[in-house]
């Protein structure tokens, strides 16, 4: 349970413990794009006697009015709740602060009364009736954007709003009086009704019906209490009542999934205890107030709360003796929180508006802001002085940014806030279309280049038009969940969800289903793959994962602490022997130790909570069986974070960085310096190597490489209408020269490249100047079936449904996903599901899942690893020939990339990557001074080396790469052997043995997968030996996820340590929490809308999470139509279009790790 959930007191599909009221928490029926949007949301409580626009206990957010009597002037806000302020105290010109519910009510000269939030949002009221009641007049934002509402004899019949907006509010009259019956958009957008309201003879509001005519809620009641509602879907929750101490009361719920729940109250001694189906139970004290002060989970967990006199937490203790502390200025603004390793955060703030200026860790790192006149953040200085400054027109919206380098973005936006153009710093520019309802119709890039969006009525996109060909076709649910994907080819994946919204199958377009299975509270009980084979799962009382157990029998066992930490993983094999990881968390639950059979790591962590030192060390039966050494790897930061060295037992490489971050001389180990120029935001124009100019390249208009030099060759590079690449020529540096999109000929070229894309975005064929024509065929959802070529085996590849690969289309399916062999190769697993007999070949493992020694014939290799899990040497023996290694190599790493190996009697070698595509190598060095060599790589699509040239232009090497990364020969002809490993992004080819090494896990290219289980398990993929559907739309460099091309780095997919799976049958990527929650990866971005709280689009955005005034997540809260997140259970997520920001959950968006958003905002010119 979050703490939100705690302290709210609010419980399920939520009855209110403390009072037994039932709850609806607001709504939204729709919203108007606008800088100050029209939206319109209900929110309902039992315990509201006044009857509203939609009848008893309902309350829209536009119900903000005040009564006077001859003393007070009490306010009633959206939620119906009443607070009386002393007339006295409100003379004209004269304003009172209520510090609990931090807003200012002001009273004019005229004598009409401003209602205003420290958001600087604006209320003002009409003049006072007949009744003594006075009606919301309008909102405004300090830029006078208004919502004007028309008022009639004391009820609201218009609505009009400075983007353009008309609205009529249409009555219906009920036995039980007049009600709200439906909402017209008659100006500024396409007319019609955004929602109807239907009612039952008590004039009780028993159902909602949206702009496409679909009844999305349904709600019943008794005695003028809520007895159920339901979503479009069916799903349906329920409620029974019984009069308690005077008042009606909430004492059991259950739902059409099969959830039930008892309330127990004693209001005498201030308890509740809820009990669920099977007998757990939830217990919450409050006090005299209803505000909770402890709260005990089913597994014993406690949080107890204490507060000031407003009512805001001053003390917060978490299961596990955690705590956390805050202090408030007069306004209850934080200004310091003390967290549970008692670090400390301090904030300043811009006089009586939540606008912060200043923020100061104890480590004396310090963020500032200076705002305008209007809240509007100018000029931020991070830790280290680097300063952003900000520019607004006339009207208040941003017309440009300058970053610490003197780059000047410039933005323009229409009257809704919508933006219509972004210039980046090189004065390339993209254009945005908007139509009358503010969807975004048309993008058009700086070469022209149009995407065109249609949606429906609702606002869901139903197709996208790229500008090529590619068309994508979409259908939505009830719940608003996409139900299917169309291609331009009518190959069509679906989707079913429960009632509840919870993905229940995923059929991909030649009908593999996987399904999912739940607990009646929404937890994932099995998991069954396209062949019939099931993931089983069990929870504890808390609903936290404690057990899995896989198709081929293995099972793994999770041990959590007080605080909900993991402390320990038990892993039982197939025979019964049991693996055990142990593990110690701090207070924050960062992981500090593990250990195992093998070895112990250790971990360090700064202020930032970045890692500092991970240190190995093995125990007695790691060094004796595993040859294991203990080692340690340091890394140090700048005070904004910013990695500045890395230390390992193989050396150590240093960074220099411009203002915004991007390495400008990064130090090798060896005292080499590598250093690269930019233009822009970071796009690469030159990398050398102590003063040697390695490349230089060339860009388009989006920033795109179009040339890169190559010793004597030059590498020219075409894309298509669809941004993909269309066609690679390398020359000699004394040819013509080639104008931008002009395709040369391959007479002449060393190399060259056609590329063909089918209708699904999928490589068809290859024309190669070396090779030929190379034909790839795929089945309707991706996978690689055939790869024809004029050299070498025509290949054919065949799938059972949980996608194993094959020897044959006969072959029955691989149940326990443990493949059994492979063409002539036959394996043997250990029970661990570790392959441990290929060819003539024994693999052994240690307890960390590391292969450890191979043996083979007369000769044995060992391998050895640093404490991140890298490889950092290997070595070959004779059986019988003593200690002494026939061959050793060595290796060095930068972060999680190759940099360097040593390979003996051949020396070093130094890998240089491409800066937009990290694991496609660029060039190799050997060599020092005057014998320096350069030599040069040319990639695929997928940056696979397939050629290397010296830097003469003279062809050194040429790969034949079968389907799955196989080499088949050397087709250089050049008649002497050069040392080429590099094989699939992230692979190095081991020729002692024929696999792979692909980081995290080892790769048999014979048969395209791993021959060991995902050591993240889940988190990696569906089947735990997949390497992708196909090669050469799929990369895995860490091999532990894969990933389409254009998709984020592992990285950040697994950061936050999320509890979620990935389905890689339908390409796009479904992830799915231990509580139920799914998050489609569409294109390899999250879609968090059936999520979303609200959304908000933001100009100029950075791509950080700063609260701050000029942080992205305090201009989302300036400028959000519902007002600022909620920030204690929400947080704003950065949309991949680099305008949005949404709110979601805080727990969906960090169990669903992911980079689009972010990555996509800093990757602009900024």
């Amino acid at each position: 349970m979050a703490v939100g959930e705690a302290i709210s007191g609010l419980f399920s599909n939520p009855v209110d413990v403390t009072t037994g009221q039932k709850i609806l928490l607001p709504e939204t029926d729709f919203t108007l794009p606008g800088r100050l949007p029209v939206t319109c949301s209900r929110f309902y409580a039992s315990h509201l006697e006044t009857v509203g626009l939609l009848g008893r206990g309902w309350r829209l957010n536009w119900e903000t009015s005040l009564r006077e009597d001859d003393e007070h002037i009490t306010l009633t806000g959206v939620q119906g709740r009443e607070l009386r302020y002393p007339k006295t105290m409100l003379t004209p010109g004269h304003q009172i602060f209520d510090p609990e519910e931090q807003l200012y009510l002001s009273r004019l000269h005229d004598g009409r009364y401003v209602l205003h939030y420290t958001d600087r949002s604006y209320y003002v009221f009409g003049d006072f009736d007949s009744d003594g009641m006075a009606y919301l007049l309008f909102m405004e934002t300090p830029h006078r954007q208004r919502i004007v509402f028309g008022h009639e004899g004391g009820r609201l019949v218009r609505i009009a709003s400075s983007s353009g907006h008309h609205l009529l509010l249409h009555r219906t009259q009920t036995p039980a009086g007049e009600r709200l019956s439906r909402v017209e958009l008659v100006q500024g957008g396409t007319r019609g009704n955004l929602v109807e309201y239907r009612y039952d003879d008590n004039g009780q509001l028993t159902g909602v019906v949206n702009r496409a005519g679909t009844q999305v809620r349904q709600f019943a009641y008794e005695n003028g209490l809520m007895t159920a509602h339901s979503n479009a879907a069916g799903f349906t929750c329920r409620y029974r009542w019984q009069e308690l101490d005077g008042a009606p009361r909430v004492t059991e719920h259950d739902t059409s999934d099969g959830e039930h729940y008892r309330f127990d109250y004693d209001f005498a001694a201030g308890t509740t205890t809820v009990t669920g189906r099977q007998g757990e139970s939830w217990q919450w004290w409050y006090d005299r107030e209803t505000y909770i002060t402890a709260h005990r989970t089913p597994g014993g967990g406690m949080y107890r709360f204490t507060y000031n006199e407003d009512h805001f937490p001053v003390n917060i203790e978490l299961p596990g003796g955690r705590t956390v502390a805050y202090e408030y200025d007069i306004q209850n603004r934080v200004v310091k929180t003390t967290d549970p390793e008692g670090r400390v955060t301090q904030t300043q703030w811009n006089g009586e508006f939540d606008e912060i200026t200043r923020t100061a860790l104890d480590d004396d790192a310090v963020w500032k802001t200076q705002y305008n006149a209007h809240g509007q953040p100018v000029q931020e200085t991070d830790p280290e002085g680097r300063v952003t400054q900000y520019a607004y027109d006339e009207q208040g919206q941003m017309c440009s940014r300058t970053d610490a380098t003197g780059g000047t973005v410039v933005t323009a936006f229409d009257s809704r806030g919508q933006m219509t153009r972004y210039t980046d710093c090189s004065g390339r520019s993209t254009g945005y279309d908007h139509d009358e309802d503010g969807n975004l119709t048309r993008v058009t890039d700086a070469e022209g280049k149009v995407v065109r969006i249609s949606y429906n009525r609702l606002g869901l996109p139903e197709t996208v038009n790229s500008p090529g060909k590619q068309q994508d076709r979409y259908t939505w649910n009830a719940l608003g969940l996409m139900s299917s994907h169309r291609r331009i080819t009518g190959s069509v994946e679906s989707w079913r969800y429960t009632p509840r919204g919870l993905l229940a199958a995923h059929t991909d377009e030649e009908k593999r289903e996987t399904r999912w299975q739940y607990t009646p509270e929404g937890r994932v009980a099995a998991l069954t793959n396209g062949n019939g084979a099931q993931y089983r799962f069990s929870h504890d009382a808390d609903g936290r994962l404690v057990r899995e157990v896989r198709p081929d029998g293995l099972s793994r066992t999770f041990i959590l602490d007080d605080s909900g930490y993991l402390t320990a993983i038990q892993t039982t094999g197939t025979q019964g022997g049991v693996r055990r990881e142990t593990q110690q968390r701090d207070a924050l639950g960062r992981l500090l130790r593990t250990e195992n059979e093998h070895g112990q790591r250790t971990f360090s962590y700064n202020r930032l909570d970045q890692i500092t030192a991970v240190t190995l060390t093995p125990t007695e039966a790691g060094q004796q069986q595993h040859r294991m050494q203990a080692d340690t790897v340091r890394f140090e930061y700048d005070r904004s974070g910013w990695l500045t060295a890395e230390h390992a037992g193989n050396g150590s490489i240093c960074y220099q960085r411009d203002a915004l971050g991007n390495p400008t001389d990064i130090t090798l180990p060896d005292g080499q310096h590598l250093t690269h120029l930019y233009y822009g935001s970071g796009h690469l124009l030159q990398t050398a190597l102590d003063g040697l100019t390695v490349s230089e390249y060339e860009r388009d208009s989006l920033h795109r490489q179009i040339m890169r030099t190559q010793g004597q060759l030059a590498t020219y590079s075409g894309y298509d209408d669809d941004g993909l690449l269309s066609w690679q020529r390398s020359l000699a540096s004394g040819s013509a020269p080639v104008l931008p999109g002009q395709r040369p000929a391959r007479q002449g070229c060393v190399t060259s490249r056609d590329y063909y894309w089918n209708n699904h975005g999928e490589v068809g064929t290859i024309d190669d100047g070396l090779r030929g024509s190379v034909v790839y065929s795929y089945d309707r959802s991706g996978y690689l079936t055939g790869r024809s070529g004029q050299m070498y085996d025509h290949d054919r590849y065949y799938y059972d449904k949980a996608g194993n690969l094959l020897d044959n289309e006969g072959q029955g399916p691989v149940m326990n996903n443990r493949l059994p062999g492979c063409g002539r190769d036959r394996y043997g697993y250990n029970e661990w599901g570790e392959l441990t007999t290929r060819r003539d070949q024994q693999l052994e493992w240690n307890a960390q899942g590391q292969l450890t020694r191979v043996i083979s014939g007369n000769t044995e290799t060992h391998y050895g690893y640093d404490a991140l899990g890298r490889r950092i040497r290997k070595a070959t023996y004779g059986r019988h020939t003593g200690h002494t290694a026939r061959s050793r190599t060595d290796f060095v790493w930068e972060g999680f990339r190759l940099l360097q190996e040593n390979v003996q009697q051949q020396g070093w070698r130094t890998y240089l990557y491409d800066a937009e595509q990290p694991y496609t190598p660029v060039a190799s060095v050997t060599g020092r001074g005057e014998s320096r060599q350069v030599w040069y790589y040319h990639t695929d699509v997928t940056g696979t080396p397939q050629e290397v040239t010296a830097a003469d232009g003279t062809l050194v090497w040429a790969g034949y790469i079968r389907g799955f990364g196989e080499n088949a020969a050397d087709i250089s002809n050049s008649g002497a052997y050069f040392h080429q490993p590099l094989r699939l992004p992230g692979q190095y080819f081991d020729d002692e043995t024929g696999l792979h090494y692909n980081l995290f896990r080892y790769y048999a290219p014979e048969c395209g997968r791993f021959v060991s289980q995902d050591p993240i398990g889940l988190n990696g993929g569906i089947n735990l030996y997949q390497y992708a559907p196909n090669p050469l739309s799929w990369i895995d460099p860490w091999g532990l996820i894969g990933k389409p091309l254009n998709s984020p780095l592992t990285d950040k997919w697994l950061d936050k340590g999320g509890s979620i799976w990935q389905e890689i049958d339908g390409q796009t990527w479904v992830y799915q929490d231990k509580y139920g929650n799914v998050v489609r990866y569409p294109d390899g971005y999250p879609d968090f809308s059936p999520y979303e709280v609200q959304h908000v689009d933001v100009p100029d955005l950075k791509g950080n999470h700063r609260l701050g005034p000029s942080g992205d997540f305090g201009k989302a809260n300036a400028l959000a139509p519902k007002g600022a997140a909620d920030l204690e259970v929400n947080t704003w997520h950065h949309h991949q279009n680099g305008v949005t920001m949404q709110e979601v959950p805080k727990d969906i968006h960090s169990r669903f790790t992911h980079r689009g958003g972010v990555s996509n905002i800093r990757n602009k010119c900024l």
